[in-house]
């Protein structure tokens, strides 16, 4: 069977005890290998104001994993995480697999040249075909999205 990759994100009310919480996640974990799934990575679940009110709550528990699993069990997947006391919300976003680099392997096979700096390039490749607009490209590594991800998951409630 085939196994697709998802990014889900769900909300926990923050009225849910520590123990409560604990055994959710874990009841979650449990259905996704129950579905024939995998945990490839998940986060802890974090206190985090929201935006606007879930459910007449201003805060959540936040709780952020990527499972690999069948197409075909994600809608009974869904219905398990509708169906449990304390999740707020849900949010499944299929993903695709990516490639984790390192910067051993980003050193190794960069392109530079020079006195520290990177080979220069063509500008009129980094153009945007409809507009012509000569903004360039920035590069991003996965060193730097992995830090803001951190960043951003390890903020908490004031």
């Amino acid at each position: 069977m085939k196994q697709n990759q998802y990014e889900l994100t769900y909300l926990i009310d923050p009225s849910t005890s520590e123990d409560a919480r604990n055994s959710l996640n874990s009841a979650v974990d449990e259905q996704v290998t129950a579905l024939s799934g995998t945990v490839s990575h998940d986060s802890p679940a974090l206190r985090k104001k929201l935006a606007y009110k879930v459910a007449r709550q201003d805060s959540a528990f936040m709780r952020v994993m990527n499972i690999e699993m069948p197409a075909e069990k994600v809608l009974g997947f869904m219905n398990f995480l509708k169906k449990s006391n304390g999740i707020l919300r849900t949010t499944l976003l299929a993903t695709s697999m990516r490639d984790r680099i390192t910067p051993e392997v980003l050193e190794k096979h960069g392109k530079k040249k020079g006195k520290g700096g990177f080979a220069k390039h063509d500008k009129k490749k980094d153009m945007h075909p409809s507009t012509g607009s000569g903004q360039e490209k920035k590069e991003v590594t996965m060193q730097a999205v992995e830090k803001g991800i951190e960043e951003a998951l390890t903020e908490e409630v004031k």
